[in-house]
């Protein structure tokens, strides 16, 4: 069962309790599993978590220095994200997504651990942007990604 199927089953069950909005969006993704139009290959988006997990370190107290061990939530969006593909192409389905989390729930971490691993394995000449309102909020990334080595 895939990290996508394990996150629904599990909120079907009442385990985790998310918004109405993200219910219907799971159910969707779900569905397209089904979709002739895409592919659900989840071996690079299985590698990223496992490089994540293995050369990723949390850098803020408490876990600071320990592995970034990635949440059900989290193993199933990187899944969904790098899993689906286009049948007609063989390319990703979403280049671009939006992740909205609510403030102190790991934002920074999490972005700063995909963008380390795209830079470590993703395809040559993409470009890695850390973008805000502002250079001091933007340079949070930047700075994660260097102390997460």
């Amino acid at each position: 069962m895939s990290y996508l199927e394990q996150y629904v089953a599990a909120i079907e069950a009442g385990e985790i309790i998310v918004g109405q909005e993200l219910t219907i969006v799971l159910k969707q993704l779900v569905n397209d599993l089904q979709d002739e139009r895409y592919i659900y290959e989840t071996k690079r988006a299985h590698r990223r978590i496992a490089f994540i997990e293995r050369f990723c370190k949390h850098t803020k107290s408490p876990f600071h220095g320990k592995p970034f061990l990635l949440e059900l939530w989290e193993k199933a969006f990187i899944e969904v994200v790098y899993g689906f593909l286009r049948r007609s192409t063989g390319k990703r389905r979403f280049k671009r997504v939006i992740l909205l989390i609510s403030r102190k729930n790991g934002k920074s971490t999490l972005t700063a651990a995909l963008a380390f691993t795209e830079m470590m394995m993703g395809s040559g000449g993409s470009d890695i942007v850390c973008s805000s309102n502002d250079d001091a909020q933007a340079s949070i990334i930047f700075l994660e990604i260097g102390a997460m080595r």
